[in-house]
């Protein structure tokens, strides 16, 4: 898909992607602030990736190199765990989502990105996926 959704394509995917879970808004995804890129639909994210096997595949390691190794260094304790202590400052992945839109998903589909907290609409699924009982595989992305 791409910017407008549905509405702007002519199409009628939605009525297909409902049944998994999935469907294409009619917004487009703009950048808040300046980074790298001139036009605001060029929407650089550096913190949208939700998943994080999709960021150890891109990073090419293997389950052996991410266990952490006895370095030098003392290791960091935190008080409280959550989500954000397994990701870096930004997300895993920096990526540029050129004019796309949002896309809402439920189960039993789940989102791979999200727009991030510096573009507009913020933190809003823009890829998502559903593997069907018979192993069939479908990937939604809003941008061209």
């Amino acid at each position: 898909m791409s910017e407008g959704g549905e509405t702007k394509q002519s199409t009628n995917i939605n009525a297909m992607l409902e049944q998994v879970g999935i469907s294409v808004n009619s917004d487009c995804v703009i950048r808040k602030t300046f980074h790298k890129y001139l036009h605001p639909k060029e929407a650089f994210v550096g913190n949208g990736c939700l998943n994080d096997e999709l960021v150890k595949a891109a990073h090419g390691k293997t389950e052996k190199e991410n266990k952490e190794q006895p370095g030098k260094y003392s290791k960091k304790y935190r008080d409280t765990k959550d989500e954000l202590d397994r990701r870096d400052e930004n997300g895993g992945l920096k990526f540029i989502y050129p004019y796309g839109c949002t896309i809402n998903v439920r189960k039993p589909a789940q989102s791979l990105l999200s727009s991030g907290p510096i573009s507009f609409p913020a933190n809003r699924p823009i890829s998502g996926f559903y593997i069907s009982p018979r192993k069939g595989k479908l990937v939604v992305i809003g941008s061209i």
